[in-house]
């Protein structure tokens, strides 16, 4: 080898280093805020709108029915819940959120055992999620309107 090369390589292996170094920053800060998101945000503020809408012994049983889905890894709700979750599912329409989507949330909620609430800065926060948790965008940011 000539010297030339060696110095090019080490030049070439520095800013490599230099790079993922940088990257691993970015990857820190996206944990950093993403933690902070679920520190903000609050689904209790938004289960109040459905018990003043829907009732409370409706949501006990709504609740009941994504806890006992998600606990059993069933793939629907079943007979037992047969009233309220058309009722519910007619209920989130009108903050344009599916079912699908409320279970992402209360599976996150579950995981996570987070308090969301609304905050100005919140919907910043939802914006910078990193990749691995954009699933959640979506539902956080309808629930964040829904509480304006």
């Amino acid at each position: 080898m000539t010297k030339g090369f060696e110095n090019e390589l080490k030049d070439n292996s520095k800013h490599i280093r230099e790079m993922m170094k940088q990257q691993n920053e970015h990857i820190q800060t996206s944990i950093t805020i993403a933690e902070k998101t679920l520190n903000i945000l609050s689904l209790t503020d938004f289960i109040d709108i459905i018990v003043d809408e829907l009732t409370q012994e409706c949501w006990n049983r709504v609740n009941l029915a994504f806890n006992d889905k998600i606990r059993k890894n069933k793939i629907d709700f079943g007979r037992a819940y047969a009233s309220e979750i058309p009722r519910f599912r007619e209920f989130l329409v009108k903050y344009d959120i599916t079912i699908e989507e409320f279970e992402l949330l209360m599976r996150f909620k579950r995981k996570s055992n987070v308090e969301f609430h609304n905050d100005d800065d919140a919907k910043k926060l939802i914006e910078s999620i990193p990749e691995i948790s954009k699933e959640f965008k979506v539902p956080l940011i309808k629930v964040l309107n829904a509480l304006e």
